[in-house]
C-alpha cells in the first residue's frame, strides 16, 4: 500500500476521532495559505487578527510551525513531510495561535496551526504523530502545548513511524 495513503488515512482518523483535541485559549489569527514552503513552513495572507501588535490583517507572512522541525530539503522524508503539509493546508483557511516568541531569527512568524476554528486538528502535532517531524529543541517547557506535542512525538517514536523507523524495518509495521 502507498505510504502517502497510509499517512493520510492515519491523519484523517486522528482528526475525525478528535485525536488532537480542542485548544485551550483563543486562536489569535485567521489566514489563508497561499504557498506551502516545506514540511513545517507556509506562506499565508492574514485575514483576521486579534494580535494586531504582532501582525495585521491583509499582511503576507511566512509561518514556521512552533515547536516542530520537519526534515529539511536534502534529508530523508522531506518530500513526505512536504506532501502531508500540502495535503493538510494548501489553499485552506487556517487558524493560528501564538505562544512565547513571536518571530524567529529568519523573520518567520512562530505559531501553532489549526485546521478548525475551534482548535481541532493542530498541524504541528499531526506532523509529530506520524513521524514526519521532531520536537524542536527550542520548544520551551512552558509552551501551552508542550506536553501534548511531546506525547504525539512519543507515539511516533514508540511505533517506529517516519523518522523513527529503523533502516531495515518497514516504516509502517502493520503493512
Amino acid at each position: 500500500m502507498n505510504r502517502r495513503l497510509i499517512t493520510t488515512a492515519g491523519v484523517v482518523a486522528l482528526l475525525i476521532t478528535g485525536g488532537f483535541g480542542a485548544v485551550h485559549g483563543a486562536l489569535d489569527l485567521e489566514a489563508v495559505v497561499v504557498a506551502v514552503v516545506s514540511g513545517d513552513e507556509i506562506d499565508v495572507v492574514i485575514t483576521q487578527s486579534s494580535a494586531a501588535d504582532v501582525v495585521a490583517g491583509r499582511e503576507i507572512v511566512r509561518v514556521k510551525y512552533l515547536g516542530v522541525a520537519a526534515p529539511s530539503r536534502f534529508e530523508p522524508l522531506y518530500m513526505e513531510a512536504f506532501d502531508l503539509n500540502w495535503n493538510l493546508v494548501a489553499s485552506s483557511e487556517i487558524h493560528l495561535q501564538l505562544d512565547g516568541p513571536r518571530w524567529d531569527d529568519e523573520g518567520r512568524l512562530l505559531a501553532y496551526v489549526f485546521l478548525d476554528p475551534s482548535g481541532f486538528g493542530m498541524v504541528n502535532a499531526v506532523l509529530l504523530a506520524v513521524g514526519l517531524a521532531r520536537i524542536d529543541v527550542d520548544l520551551f517547557p512552558e509552551a501551552i502545548h508542550a506536553a501534548w506535542m511531546i506525547d504525539a512525538a512519543a507515539v511516533a517514536e514508540s511505533h517506529g513511524r517516519g523518522i523513527w523507523a529503523n533502516a531495515d524495518a518497514p516504516a509502517h509495521p502493520e503493512d
